[in-house]
This record gives C-alpha cells, structure tokens and sequence, in this order.
C-alpha cells in the first residue's frame, strides 16, 4: 500500500465513522419524532449526549469489523457490488456485536428501535459515503490527480491485454509510462533513466522467459527505489513469500510484497512507536536529567549529541548524550577537520580498529569521557534517539542506522536496509551488538524486513534488555 492509497483509506474511514454516526442521529431523532411517538410511547430515558457517546464506542467497534472485513484493504479495482455486499455483511457482524451487548447490558440500548433502524440507516448512509468517496476519487483521476506511473514488462497476450485497460480508463488510476517488450534487451540503467524522469510507481512483470539473473536484479531494483513490484499469475517462479494476489479485469496479478511492515501495520507500528516513546521520556525524565548533569560536570560541551544518519526519506540527525571530549566528536559543529582526521586515523590503525569493511570497530577508544564509556558499554547515550521516534525519523525495532559515508559504500541488496525505518535497537543489535560483521548485519536486518511481525517486535526489544544487562553475547 502507498502513501496515496493509505491516504485515500484514511480518509474513507473518517467518512465510515461519521456516516455510521450520521445513521445513528437520525435513527434517535426518528425515535423521538412525533409521528414514532405517536405509535410507540416512549417509556424510557435517553439523554442525547450520553447516548452521542455509546454511539461513537459503537462506531469505533464498526471501524475494527469493517477493517477485518477487507473493506480497508486496497486492491486493484473493486466494483460497487462487491463494496456494498461487503458493506451489508459488515454491518450485520456489527448488528450482531450490538444485539448481544444489549443482551446482557440492557441499559446501554434501551430502544429497540433505535438499534433496528440505526442497522437499516447505517447500511444507506456508509453506502452513500463509499459512493461518495468513489466519485471524487473519478474526479481526481480524471483530471490526472494521483495516478500511479506503471512500467509493464513483456510481450505477451496478457502485458497487451493490461496496456490496454490501463490507457481504456483512468479508474484503476494507473498511468502506463513505458511497455517494454523486449526483455533480452531489458537494462537496469534504462529502468533507472525512466524513473528519474517520470518516477515510477509500480512495474507489472508480464511474461514468464524472463532469465532468473534478471528477475533477481529487478527485484533488487524495485527493493532499493522503494517501487511496487507486481507480476502475472503465469510465472510459477515465486520471487519472494511475502505476495498478494489481485484481480484485474479477470487477470491474476501477483504483488511482490518487500515486508509485511506496510498500509495498517506501519501506523499501527507507528502509533506503538510514539505512545512508547512518549511515556518513556516522561517516566526517564528525572534519569536523563541526572545522566545530562553528570555529562556536564564530567567534561565541556553540550549534553546532546547530533549526527547525520540515512533513513528511507534521506538525511536526518540522530540524537545521543554526548560520550566524547568534544573536540574528537564527528558531527555538526562540532570538533570540525581535527576531529575528521583524528576519525580517519584510528580506523586506518590495526591497533584501535579491528573490523574491516563498511562498517569500522573502534576499541579503547580515546575519544571517550570518563562518562562516555560507561554510557556507551551501556547504550545509555542512546536514550535521546525517543525523540527520533517522536520527529518520525526512527522506530523502537529496525535495522541499524547507519552513516552517510557507509551508506555510499552499499553494494547490490544493501539498500534494502533503508527500506524501513531503522531502530533503537533490532535484530542485529540482539544478535552480536556491534561484533558482527556487516554482511552478517545485512542478512539480519533483511530478514526481519522481509519477515517483519508486532511479535518479533516484542521479542527483540526484550532481547535488548537481556543483552543490554546480560553478557556480552550473540543470541
């Protein structure tokens, strides 16, 4: 799911919840009305604001079945009979849940009626909001507004076929930039050209003699530009476990998924992120202030750290408590050229670097405070990188975040790591800290990528604390 998509469900659940209220006031107003009361005498009490507030509850349960529902799952093209009936089915589960809630909680639903003509209500009006949604959605796409840019790749009956439904109409919302037909003549560096003069959105590989080097490296491409890889259901090579299966226009397309970590998983990942970032600087607030004044009275400078790190959207500066004197300290404004050269030379020195590759591995490191090295050996520095998660640049759990300069070095596969946000902490950090190499690291952080789950989220952060207090070693 891209932004635009996720966007475009956002929206329609803020339409869902206030349709479902919608229904739920008339169905009140209705119950109150003259001509209702006429026929059926109101023998209970029902304020409306208390009432507002069980509804918007109730709304929230709906939001959860309609989700579970597949009514918030994109896909390539759904008709209106298809959303609706999922709709009816939806509401009836909804239905349901409220019937026996009453049941057991009479005083919640003390009309009947209310309820049964609630249920009818909502099935009209979250309908005509989804048709609602549907028609600015033609709007936008005629008009040219959030097409995806689409590359198809084959020359087959089925790549002639998607062409054709893609430029017939815009309302699958796909703009075909290129079809390439010859595959033996297939280059990255032709892929690279088009995306960097149109940006692709999404190749649809659509033949099945492609060579197996090749599916390989365009897979890489697609990892690494952060593109929607799709592929027809008549190639029986399966790239990669993670797939979703779509039907367009009666064809099978197969999207190659890079990590399960994506549409309402990321914002739920994302809401875990904030909410444990947000209480743990309140409750380590007293903690950091102590560690701050320690820092400060140990040596000069400031009590924070920033250095420039790369995550999926680029450049963005990582918070630390400062562990170095800070002329040795590499960063903005900080120790400047002399601290440059004095990094150059220890891990140019056998002696102090012991790792050689991307990713360098300083021991005894002079460049430490007193204070420093305990909070380093103790990955107390990096409790200042809550804020990272709060400014949206990190996560609890993702792969290593790594520095411009080694990210410049990335060989074929390595940029799938940018991919996601990288962590406080993540698998390689639980498995080896910092002794293992960096294409051990690679192969870690790529199958949680690729392997991603809220449980293994939880058992790494666990993890973290058994290494963190525990001995030094892989688990």
């Amino acid at each position: 799911m891209n932004r635009r998509e996720l966007i475009s469900n956002g929206v329609l659940i803020i339409v869902d919840f206030l349709m479902f209220l919608l229904a739920g006031v008339l169905a009140y107003e209705l119950r109150f009305s003259s001509t209702v009361v006429g026929w059926r005498p109101i023998l209970f009490s029902l304020e409306f604001i208390p009432y507002l507030k069980v509804l918007s509850l109730i709304g929230l349960v709906w939001i959860i079945i309609f989700s579970l529902n597949d009514l918030y799952q994109t896909s390539l093209r759904q008709t209106v009979i298809e959303e609706i009936n999922k709709v009816f089915l939806a509401c009836s589960v909804g239905f349901a849940f409220v019937a026996i809630v009453m049941f057991f909680s009479r005083e919640l639903f003390q009309s009947r009626f209310i309820v049964l003509s609630g249920f009818v209500l909502s099935l009209i009006t979250i309908s005509i909001g989804r048709l609602f949604i549907r028609y600015i959605q033609k709007l936008f796409l005629a008009k040219k507004i959030g097409l995806s840019n689409v590359v198809i790749l084959g020359d087959s009956f089925v790549a002639c076929n998607l062409e054709k439904i893609f430029n017939n109409g815009l309302v699958l919302g796909y703009r075909v930039i290129e079809r390439i037909n010859n595959l033996d003549h297939l280059t990255l560096a032709r892929l690279e050209i088009l995306h960097q003069n149109h940006k692709i959105n999404e190749i649809i590989l659509a033949q099945n003699n492609m060579s197996s080097e090749l599916s390989a490296d365009l897979s890489d491409f697609t990892f690494e530009h952060n593109i929607v890889f799709r592929y027809t259901a008549n190639l029986f090579e399966v790239l990669n476990k993670n797939i979703e299966v779509h039907i367009l226009e009666n064809i099978p397309v197969i999207e190659l998924k890079k990590t399960p970590l994506e549409g309402w998983f990321r914002v739920v990942k994302r809401i875990i992120d904030v909410s444990v970032a947000v209480l743990g600087l309140i409750i380590l607030f007293p903690f950091l202030v102590i560690i701050g004044i320690w820092i400060k009275s140990d040596s000069k400078g400031p009590v924070l750290y920033s250095q420039m790190r790369v995550g999926p959207k680029g450049l963005f500066k990582i918070y630390k408590f400062r562990s170095m004197k800070t002329e040795y300290c590499v960063g903005d404004n900080y120790g400047g050229e002399l601290a440059d050269k004095f990094y150059k030379d220890l891990i140019n020195n056998p002696e102090f670097n012991v790792r050689n590759g991307i990713l360098s591995k300083i021991i005894n490191d002079p460049r430490w405070t007193r204070v420093g090295k305990f909070i380093r050996t103790t990955s107390i520095d990096e409790l200042p990188q809550l804020i990272n998660i709060i400014l949206g640049d990190m996560s609890l759990v993702g792969p290593r975040p790594h520095l411009p300069n080694e990210v410049a070095q990335y060989q074929k596969g390595h940029k799938k790591l940018l991919l996601i946000k990288p962590g406080m902490t993540g698998l390689s950090q639980v498995n080896g800290r910092s002794d293992v190499d960096f294409e051990k690291e690679v192969q870690l952080d790529t199958y949680y990528i690729e392997n991603w789950s809220l449980l293994m989220d939880f058992e790494i952060i666990l993890k973290t604390f058994v290494v963190i207090f525990g001995k030094r070693k892989t688990i």
